[in-house]
């Protein structure tokens, strides 16, 4: 997944094409019921398990919007 940036006035904006994940299918790579979390810094897609991302500043679990 991408790095995300977010502006000076606390919002972002993320489109992701992937057909690893899907919505609300109840397959094995469905993101319904998962979790999210936002680390303060950038991935280096290397480190393990977090990327040296720094600190975690933010999380919650992916529900369908109602």
């Amino acid at each position: 997944m991408a790095n995300l940036e977010v502006g000076e006035d606390g919002t972002a904006t993320l489109t992701v094409a992937t057909n690893l994940w899907s919505i609300g299918t109840g397959a094995d790579n469905d993101v319904i019921g998962r979790s999210v979390v936002v680390h303060a810094g950038a991935d280096d897609f290397t480190t393990q398990p977090t990327g040296a991302a720094g600190g975690r500043i933010g999380c919650g679990v992916i529900q369908a919007a109602q």
